[in-house]
């Protein structure tokens, strides 16, 4: 690719799965079916590391697409992305979350910190309890 061309623009769901926006269900379920059988990493002549993207990217954009609910949020938050003037890129899934890695809170820090205790805390009772069962000949033998 030469420096000035630009990359191509990722695909929707639909694209991905050769369909029109507004097909119905059962078009969209045999897309799927044909696709998958093209693109399974089991069948497919495709290197195994291009079928398995492939396959997973057609899984994706059926979970969404087969969904009535996840399908009007996909097409509300489509609409979105096009009306804006730079899209960057079309939206996975309506229920993807962007995660980030920062550092913990002092809350979360102070959470983990219980939880380690109460673990430990539960370990030494338990250990205690096996103890003085073992000591009163409560033993198995």
């Amino acid at each position: 690719m030469s420096p000035s061309a630009s990359p191509s623009p990722p695909q929707t769901h639909y694209q991905k799965l050769g369909v029109a926006p507004q097909a119905p269900a059962d078009v969209i379920r045999r897309a799927y079916r044909s696709l998958s059988k093209q693109y399974h990493p089991d069948t497919s002549p495709l290197p195994p590391e291009l079928a398995i993207r492939r396959f997973q990217e057609l899984q994706d954009a059926y979970e969404v697409l087969s969904d009535p609910v996840q399908r009007a949020i996909y097409d509300a938050s489509l609409q979105i992305w096009q009306r804006s003037p730079s899209p960057p890129q079309p939206p996975h899934s309506p229920l993807e979350i962007d995660m980030e890695t920062r550092p913990l809170s002092s809350s979360e820090v102070f959470a983990l910190a219980l939880m380690a205790i109460t673990f430990l805390l539960c370990l030494a009772l338990a250990g205690t309890i096996a103890w003085l069962r073992q000591s009163q000949g409560g033993g198995l033998g």
